[in-house]
């Protein structure tokens, strides 16, 4: 991996701009010799192996990303149509049949992904909170038990960054959501 090097600093193109420029000024790339704070050569570092707490570091990340990822997909539901998923969509919409609910209508007007109006009894508007709220519940679960699994695995073992790149989030979703079958 190339980086650059003077006196003090030895660090990637985009670190030695942020850290001596603060970002402001762009860098001719290309003319290291020209940069503040000089003289500047450019250097290839080994990559090092990461450490297992490092490897531990990705992989929580990286649960974190594919769960977040999974919240958001759609939910199919009643109709066939699809709803935005996620905690937050849940409670959009289980808040707006409420309030439905205390002006003392017996309908609903909910937006699926794509925009498009369902007039929706308030217990199909539940219904459908229900559906959206169940799959992010399954989703979180499933994040949650990666999450303690990564947590769970002896870091000292000989074998621990194995044991780490086995647990993905994808192993603790179900085969089928309950709540779809």
């Amino acid at each position: 991996m190339d980086q650059y090097k003077n006196e003090e600093f030895t660090g990637t193109f985009n670190q030695v701009r942020d850290i001596y420029l603060k970002g402001a000024v762009s860098l001719p790339r290309e003319h290291p010799e020209n940069w503040p704070k000089g003289p500047w050569e450019k250097v290839t570092v080994e990559n090092k192996p990461l450490t297992v707490e490092q490897v531990l570091q990705l992989h929580q990340e990286q649960v974190r990303n594919d769960a977040e990822a999974s919240y958001r997909e759609s939910v199919t539901f009643g109709d066939g149509s699809a709803w935005n998923g996620g905690f937050d969509s849940a409670m959009a919409i289980n808040g707006e049949v409420q309030l439905q609910e205390f002006d003392g209508a017996t309908t609903v007007t909910l937006f699926d992904i794509n925009n498009d109006p369902h007039t929706l009894t308030l217990a199909e508007g539940k219904a459908v909170a229900a559906a959206v709220g169940a799959q992010y519940r399954i989703r979180f679960a499933a994040k949650q038990s990666a999450m303690r699994a990564l947590a769970d695995v002896d870091l000292t073992a000989t074998d621990a960054i194995e044991q780490l790149n086995a647990i993905e989030f994808a192993n603790y979703l179900p085969a089928v959501d309950p709540e779809a079958a």
